[in-house]
């Protein structure tokens, strides 16, 4: 049974479920950040099926684009860690010139939560597009 590590539920809001990952928003406003965390009981990327891989390529290009599109990012940040939280995951962030840490790492950011009212328009943004 597919389980989320704490840790993501104290920072992050659960966004939808896509066909291999639960898709989560990083409460902070600072950045569009967004992780995907594989259904699968791995901490490495290699350790996924074959298939499993390429739904992970294909929800990591999608969540790109609509990251692009709703925030008007200028790059993203693509990154593949686990460092500290031992279940794989890949975080997905809209950076620009004008971010608050730019050229630094997101992680060295302060954290300012979401307005309701920012975090209920991306939310409805994301979750209808997962609608079926």
């Amino acid at each position: 049974m597919f389980k989320i590590h704490k840790d993501f539920k104290k920072t992050s809001i659960f966004i939808a479920n896509l066909n291999l990952s639960e898709l989560r928003l990083m409460n902070n406003q600072f950045f569009p950040w967004f992780i995907l965390i594989p259904k699968r009981k791995v901490k490495e990327i290699d350790e996924l099926e074959k298939i499993d891989q390429l739904y992970l390529l294909d929800e990591i290009n999608l969540i790109s684009k609509l990251i692009k599109n709703y925030f008007n990012s200028e790059s993203l940040n693509i990154a593949k860690l686990g460092n500290i939280t031992p279940q794989l995951h890949i975080h997905i962030a809209g950076r620009s010139k004008n971010d608050i840490v730019w050229p630094k790492l997101i992680w060295t950011a302060p954290i300012k939560k979401y307005s309701k009212k920012n975090l209920n328009k991306i939310i409805k943004y994301f979750k209808n597009y997962f609608k079926s």
